[in-house]
């Protein structure tokens, strides 16, 4: 086996390189899958329990627990549970029509765009106070595949 190895000249230690440079990268990103591998039903049905008892803290602990994306907008959610849904103040979409913006702006509410990332920099961005507030012009006015409205 050697033997062909060396008779392959230079082709052969190219091979054997991107060989090596390809195992290399699958067993980091097995690695990497295994690290950030998450249980989300899980945290859903504990925080969901402590919830139900009207025990925020216990739901903020559950989260202590788990990792990723999930457990990062629910932890950044709890410290506001106490306040209930009919004192939300604002809420982030990527687009809305006139009649839910009307709706909302006459019930208080501020509606923000939300920028280009992920839920949680968008959670992020309306504490930083970052995100824009949504007027009338921004609205959507049906669009039969034009979504220009959704555009920041």
């Amino acid at each position: 086996m050697l033997d062909l190895f060396l008779k392959g000249g230079w082709v052969m230690y190219a091979i054997l390189g991107a060989s090596v440079l390809a195992l290399t990268i699958i067993v980091e990103r097995l690695i990497f899958f295994v690290r950030i591998r998450n249980d989300d039903a899980s945290l859903i049905r504990r925080v969901e329990k402590a919830l139900t008892s009207n025990d925020a803290p216990s739901a903020l602990a559950a989260c202590e627990t788990g990792r990723g994306l999930l457990r990062d907008i629910i932890a950044a959610c709890l410290p506001e549970w106490d306040r209930g849904c009919e004192r939300m103040e604002a809420v982030v979409v990527g687009g809305i029509g006139m009649g839910a913006l009307l709706g909302l702006r006459a019930a208080g509410i501020k509606v923000f765009r939300a920028a280009e990332g992920t839920v949680a920099d968008a959670v992020r961005q309306v504490k930083a106070a970052e995100l824009p507030e949504i007027d009338e012009n921004g609205a959507c006015a049906g669009h039969g595949g034009d979504h220009s409205c959704h555009k920041s």
